[in-house]
């Protein structure tokens, strides 16, 4: 009986705390659960609370499998037909005569090229075959000595209108040239080349012409020795000479031919050169005084200037234009002067220098040498005096290659007797024979530039 009263208390005080926490359950309230919690998140490091983000799955690699090559897309390469290929400087120039191309590869970095005075111009320029290049916006062509004229076209650069104008000014710059609108053309020299530059002020695009200066031949390969020795006899004699002939057909060269083997011969002769532009060339160490003129002095005033003070035994003009009266003077006082004139034969010379002077040419003028040029159908060009002709005192023409010694100095001597050679053989003057046969004998000097 006892024990069963034991085991009915145990169970009821059981079910008694089991009610009372039950009952506590119920009794909590909201601030005591929000405590709860805090306690709860105090206790929990930071740490270790992790924030759950899904990621993409990550690509499998595998360094075991080869990457499919992808082969590059080639470079579509134009096909060039060419005759002839040469190499020169680092520079590939190869030659379509068919067609007249001229195809150029320069082989270097684009950075390289601008960094050039002549940009891409100096592969042309670095061919010594070439004479002449022309640039007229981004069209450039060259002149060969060997195959004439050709179209220039560039395989491994593209040469733009703006690197064109960008090129031009740079050689302008080198060439101390003030290229602007109000000078739109300049001249002068760069390395070995004359260069005229331009602004077209109507097409806004910039040209260029750089023509090599080339060696100037001796006399003796434009005439043959016995005209050569005439035509220098008849110079220091006093006969007033003109050099004629169209535009770029050897007028100035073969002046400066004639007044080098001059200074070979004689080479203590004082010369006094006045030109618009320099265009004649002259080695150092001899008497020889140039004037340019180029806006400070009008040419009239440097001619007077160099007759009056430079005291010249030779003047000369280079090239005659509207300067026909004090030309005159030059001759009327008995001066040996020397110039060149634009014209393409003698007789339309006579015509046209006699309505300059209102006078007859023949007058002022006892020496004609007629040069021409002849292009073939390459555009290859071919320079020669064609006639040297002599004036007597009744204005007859006598061709030199025609006249025999004796009747060539028969006319000076008759009708230019009292004409007294420039030049003298130590303290004695030359007549006209002795002159004439020291100048033959002497005609094989040459000098060098």
């Amino acid at each position: 009986m006892t024990r069963f009263f034991e085991e009915f208390l145990r169970e009821a005080e059981k079910r008694e705390s089991r009610r009372k926490k039950e009952q506590k359950k119920k009794t909590e309230t909201r601030e005591e659960k929000v405590k709860k919690v805090r306690r709860k998140i105090k206790k929990k490091p930071i740490a270790s609370r992790k924030l759950e983000v899904k990621l993409p799955a990550k690509p499998k690699l595998s360094f075991l499998k080869r990457k499919k090559s992808v082969p590059k897309p080639q470079l579509i390469q134009q096909q060039y037909k060419y005759d002839y290929v040469e190499r020169c400087n680092g520079y590939t120039y190869a030659f379509d005569l068919m067609n007249r191309l001229l195809y150029v590869w320069i082989g270097k970095d684009r950075r390289e090229i601008e960094e050039s005075t002549w940009g891409c111009l100096e592969a042309l320029r670095k061919l010594a075959t070439i004479s002449e290049i022309h640039v007229v916006g981004d069209y450039v062509s060259v002149l060969d000595d060997r195959f004439g004229q050709f179209t220039v076209r560039f395989a491994d650069y593209k040469f733009t209108k703006e690197e064109a104008d960008f090129t031009v000014n740079n050689i302008a710059i080198a060439a101390k040239l003030h290229l602007t609108e109000r000078t739109p053309v300049v001249v002068g020299d760069l390395e070995g080349f004359r260069v005229q530059c331009k602004k077209d002020l109507v097409g806004k695009t910039t040209q260029l012409v750089a023509v090599r200066l080339r060696k100037i031949p001796d006399l003796v390969e434009l005439l043959r020795e016995r005209v050569a020795a005439k035509l220098l006899t008849c110079v220091l004699t006093r006969l007033p000479t003109v050099f004629i002939g169209e535009p770029g057909s050897g007028k100035t060269t073969a002046l400066n031919s004639t007044l080098l083997k001059l200074l070979a011969i004689f080479p203590k002769l004082n010369i006094s050169v006045v030109e618009t532009s320099a265009e004649l060339r002259f080695p150092t160490g001899f008497s020889v005084h140039r004037t340019v003129c180029t806006g400070y002095i009008s040419t009239e005033e440097a001619l007077r200037k160099a007759f009056t003070t430079e005291r010249p035994d030779i003047l000369v003009l280079g090239e005659l234009t509207d300067e026909v009266d004090i030309w005159m003077n030059f001759v009327r006082s008995g001066q040996a002067c020397l110039t060149t004139f634009h014209s393409p034969d003698p007789p339309t010379f006579v015509r046209h220098i006699s309505m300059k002077m209102n006078a007859y040419a023949l007058d002022f003028f006892k020496l004609i040498v007629h040069c021409s040029r002849t292009t073939d159908s390459l555009g290859r060009r071919y320079y020669r005096i064609n006639a040297a002709y002599i004036i007597d005192s009744q204005n007859k023409p006598h061709l030199l290659t025609e006249l025999s010694e004796e009747e060539f100095l028969k006319i000076l001597e008759e009708d230019y007797g009292e004409r007294t050679p420039v030049v003298s053989s130590g303290n004695r003057l030359f007549d006209k024979k002795s002159l004439y046969m020291y100048i033959k004998a002497n005609i094989s000097k040459t000098i060098s530039i």
